[in-house]
């Protein structure tokens, strides 16, 4: 039975009494947006558990190309919210994470927007 540490996949190989590591490529990749609902308060990116290797957040573009925000956007914990997501940083940033409910998104202003994709597996 596969067990998990951090991104990588390991299995014990009682034959050569070894560990082998696999980094498959992973199963589900789902998303979607996050919209602020009140000014300056920690928001979980998404409300249920949801287990997974990482997840990319971005910021939303509409269709011209052009930045939805009015301000940036901040990404952390609970506790800290620190990693700036500017209007204009389209190609985001990945956070490598078990549970994307634990990653919380802070705004200076209700309705700022972050766009994600959670890469995970159908089992953990």
């Amino acid at each position: 039975m596969p067990n998990w540490l951090g991104l990588a996949q390991l299995r014990i190989d009682a034959t050569r009494r070894s560990i082998q590591v696999d980094q498959a490529p992973p199963s589900t990749f789902v998303g979607g947006i996050k919209r602020t609902d009140r000014d300056n308060t920690a928001e979980p990116l998404v409300k249920e558990p949801t287990l997974c290797r990482s997840v990319w957040i971005g910021v939303p573009a509409n269709e011209r190309g052009r930045a939805i925000n009015k301000f940036p956007v901040y990404i952390g914990d609970a506790k800290d919210q620190n990693m700036a997501l500017l209007m204009t940083n389209y190609q985001g940033f990945v956070i490598p994470i078990d549970d994307a409910s634990k990653i919380h998104v802070r705004a200076p202003a209700a309705g700022e927007q972050v766009v994600y994709r959670i890469h995970g597996d159908t089992q953990p």
